[in-house]
Parts: C-alpha cells; sequence; structure tokens
C-alpha cells in the first residue's frame, strides 16, 4: 500500500504543532503552580524541568516545520546547510532534559529532606536548644568545683578554667588574651608523649597523673584527671582535666617513712643502749659469783665491781624511765608529776657538781645570783633532775675534751631563767629545727655519740609540764646553748 508524500508531511506538521501546543500548555500550567506557591523548591524544579522539555519540543518541533517548509519549497540544498545546526540544538536539548530526569530523584529525596525539616524546624530547634542548654548546665557543673579545673582545647589552648584554677595560676595577661596550657602550668609532662592532651587526642578516654607542680617556689602535688571535651555532636574539642592537691598526704607518706625509718633506727639504738650495761652488768655479776675461776678479787675490786654494776643498772634504769615516758607522750597522757617545794638552785648546784665530779675530760662553770630573792617554789623534783641530767649529757656528748661547758641561772620577777651553753659541734639548721622531735638524733653518724634520740623531746615535755619554756639556739662547729624558764607558779 503506497501513502502520498503530502500525508506523510501534514502528519510531521500536525505532530509538531501538536508537540508544541502540549509543551507550551505544560510551561503554563506549572507557571501557574508556582505563581501558588513561589517558595516551593519541588514545584520550580518541575517548571525547570517543563521548560527543557519545551526548549527540546520547540527545538525538535521547529526543526520538522522548517525542513518541511524548505522542502516543499524546493531548497533541499539550504537544508542540507543547517540541518547540523538544527541536530546539535536537538541533540543539547536532549542532553538537559534528560540530565535533569537523572537528578529528578535526587531532587525529590532533597525536597523530602527540606520539607521535614521545614515542618519540624520548630520542634528541632526545641531540642537543640535543650541539647545545649543540658551542655551548658553540664560545663557550668563542671566548673563549679572547689578543685581546679580547666578545659583545653585540642591546639593546646586554654579554653576556660574555673576559679580555684585561677587561684593556683593567676592569668598573666588580660582576661580576654588566649594562653597556652603549658604555659599557665608549666609540668614535666608537656612536649612528651606522656602529655594528657595527646594520649587523650590518641584515643584514650581518662588520663590519670601524679605530677608536682612549682606554685611560685611553693611545690605542691597533685593527682590530675582529664577526659575528652566534646560538643553536642560528638565532636572533641580537647580535654577537661582536673586537680587534686594532695600535697599534705604526701607530705604524711614521707613523714611516715621517715619515722619509720627513725623508728628502726630507734630499735636499733635502743638494742644497742640496753645491751651495753646490761652486758658490763652481766660481766660484773659473773666476776662477783666466780671470783675463783678468776683468781679472786680484794675487797675494793669487789667495791669497785658492785659500783660499776650501780651505776650500769641507774643508766639502764633511766633508759626505761624514757622509754615509758615517751610511751605516754605519744599516747596523750601528761607526763605524771609530784609537786612539792623544792630549792631550785640547791638542784641545779647538786647536779652540776656531779657531773663535775665525774667527767674530768670538761671543764664546768656554774654561774648563780649570790643572794637570790626567791629560789623554792613547786617543782618535781626528780623530773627536773631528770631534764638537766639529759641536758648536762648532751652539752657532754657533743662537745670535745678540753671544752668548757657554762651553766649560768638567773632569777627575774617571774620564775627562773637556766642558759646552758657549750663549745662543742653545734648544729645546723635543719637538725635545730628538728631537736625536739622524738627519735631524733643530731648527726649521729658523724658524732657517734650514744642515745635513744628522745632526751630533747622528754626535757619539753617536763619544762611544758611545769607551765615553762625551752629554746634552742646553735651554730654549727661553735656550740649550742639550750635555755628554759620555770615559773613559780606552775600552769
Amino acid at each position: 500500500m503506497n501513502v502520498p508524500w503530502s500525508l506523510v508531511v501534514f502528519v510531521d506538521i500536525l505532530g509538531s504543532v501538536l508537540i508544541l501546543l502540549v509543551s507550551c500548555w505544560c510551561a503554563i500550567h506549572s507557571w501557574q503552580l508556582i505563581k501558588k506557591k513561589p517558595d516551593d523548591v519541588f514545584r520550580n524544579y518541575i517548571f525547570l524541568f517543563t521548560l527543557a522539555i519545551l526548549f527540546f519540543a520547540v527545538s525538535r518541533s521547529f526543526g520538522h516545520l522548517v525542513k518541511q517548509l524548505l522542502l516543499l519549497n524546493d531548497m533541499a540544498t539550504t537544508w542540507k546547510q543547517i540541518a547540523p545546526f538544527s541536530g546539535a540544538i536537538n541533540s543539547t536539548s536532549f542532553v538537559v532534559v534528560f540530565a535533569l530526569s537523572l537528578s529528578f530523584g535526587r531532587f525529590q529525596k532533597v525536597h523530602s529532606e527540606i520539607e521535614y525539616y521545614k515542618d519540624n524546624l520548630e520542634e528541632m530547634i526545641t531540642e537543640r536548644t535543650e541539647e545545649l542548654e543540658k551542655s551548658k548546665n553540664t560545663l557550668e557543673n563542671i566548673l563549679n568545683n572547689s578543685n581546679p579545673i580547666n578545659i583545653t582545647a585540642i591546639n593546646f589552648d586554654l579554653l576556660q578554667a574555673n576559679q580555684a584554677y585561677y587561684s593556683l595560676w593567676p592569668r598573666d595577661g588580660g582576661k580576654s588574651e588566649v594562653i597556652k596550657c603549658y604555659e599557665s602550668r608549666p609540668g614535666d609532662y608537656c612536649h612528651t608523649n606522656e602529655c594528657p592532651l595527646k594520649l587523650i587526642v590518641e584515643g584514650s578516654e581518662e588520663v590519670v597523673q601524679e605530677v608536682s607542680k612549682n606554685l611560685q617556689g611553693d611545690v605542691r602535688d597533685f593527682i590530675t584527671t582529664a577526659r575528652p571535651f566534646r560538643d553536642v555532636d560528638g565532636k572533641l574539642i580537647g580535654m577537661v582535666e582536673s586537680f587534686q592537691d594532695i600535697t599534705l598526704r604526701k607530705k604524711a607518706e614521707r613523714a611516715l617513712i621517715k619515722m619509720d625509718q627513725m623508728k628502726s633506727e630507734f630499735i636499733s639504738t635502743a638494742a644497742h643502749e640496753l645491751n651495753t650495761p646490761l652486758s658490763t652488768m652481766m660481766g660484773y655479776t659473773e666476776f662477783l659469783r666466780t671470783p675463783d675461776e678468776f683468781g679472786g678479787f680484794t675487797d675494793k675490786q669487789k667495791y669497785d665491781f658492785l659500783n660499776e654494776v650501780y651505776d650500769n643498772g641507774e643508766a639502764l634504769s633511766r633508759i626505761i624511765v624514757d622509754l615509758l615516758d615517751i610511751s605516754r607522750i605519744e599516747s596523750g597522757k601528761p607526763i605524771p608529776m609530784v609537786l612539792e617545794e623544792v630549792d631550785f638552785m640547791k638542784v641545779l648546784r647538786k647536779k652540776v657538781k656531779t657531773y663535775i665530779e665525774n667527767n674530768s675530760g670538761h671543764t664546768f662553770h656554774l654561774d648563780l645570783p649570790g643572794n637570790p630573792v626567791q629560789s623554792e617554789f613547786k617543782l618535781d623534783r626528780h623530773r627536773i633532775n631528770q631534764a638537766l641530767e639529759n641536758l648536762l649529757s648532751n652539752a657532754v656528748k657533743y662537745s670535745p675534751d678540753g671544752k668548757q661547758i657554762v651553766i649560768t641561772g638567773k632569777e627575774d620577777k617571774d620564775g627562773w631563767e637556766v642558759r646552758i651553753e657549750d663549745n662543742g659541734i653545734g648544729m645546723n639548721t635543719d637538725q635545730l629545727n628538728r631537736v625536739f622531735d622524738k627519735f631524733y638524733r643530731a648527726d649521729a653518724s658523724n658524732t657517734a655519740t650514744q642515745g635513744l634520740g628522745l632526751g630533747m623531746s622528754i626535757v619539753k615535755q617536763i619544762i611544758e609540764a611545769h607551765g615553762g619554756n625551752i629554746r634552742v639556739e646553735s651554730t654549727e662547729g661553735k656550740g649550742t646553748a639550750v635555755i628554759f624558764n620555770l615559773p613559780y607558779v606552775t600552769a
């Protein structure tokens, strides 16, 4: 069956016109939709898509109409010249339409998300505000703490800190000036692999360290705890670091260690101090029990042996008394006192006389007032003798042979002051500060003197139990002076 060519041309022209009409109608309709909701992104997209289709339809239909008109007018040569341009326009239009159609699914998804956010914007803002408020309250609770706390950024900037922090590490510049954490609080871990911020950035959830900080010459010990600091979206901003001051605890630990060492030394010294007079007593007792084994002894020798046993027994008794006294002191009990009217000047003169008779290696000078107004007042005779014994014994121990020991007693309107001064080895500042500590022996390694390190502590307790006070003055290499006061009325 043959169809006339004119019919083909007619159908082609009619189809092209219909496509143009339909495209124009679609464009007009989409334009009307936009006018109703100009802010509707999806409708704007449909309008653009329709314009693209209209452009394609125009280029396609217009090309067909031009082609047919040229062919009907026997202008085939002209058509051949413009045909490539018509094809290029058609191809471009098709690519645009194809690209818009491919992006339709993604655009529709984006449009749905936009509509969702638009419909739920108020609710999302409320939730976000609550999250921000919660974060703000959390931050305030962190900073409102008695311990020093700070927030450090990943780049080591000190972002924020509480008042307790700035009381230890004050701001050097203005409040608006940002400084680095290692400038604010330099420490041993700064710029090392143990830096807490570096460990946090590497993934640690908690970093606990013990550090020492020099605060204007005052070394303080802290336990630092660092944890990640994140924003409401969970992004790591830096770290929150808190400082717990453990200076007193560390001092107590060091003091306890030192006390344990001193007690260990004390036990060793006590064993030696107890064993020495005991061994001497046992030796002389063995002589007296079995004199025939040693060839016999004269009465004078036996008497001397008994004196040695007595003297060492007396030394042993003093050690035991000191141990009992220090035990009472440590348990918080006062030293028992038996007060009676005592002539203090006679007690002092008698005790010095005893030392003069038994210590020929030293010279003693006693300086007392000739006519005292009041030398009799209430004292514990035994305890005062014990205190004088310890002080004179120390003066002898720490003075080389041939040196003079000066004892000066003088009265005033409130009581008596006694000064016992030697010309011995003296003490340095540290020894002077610890002279009244229990179990402390001043530089025992160098002096090689005997004793338990209890004497001065007990003397202090005795003097204070009488309502008096005691102090020590000393210069290393020149000697030591102990000065104590005894009031007429016992506290």
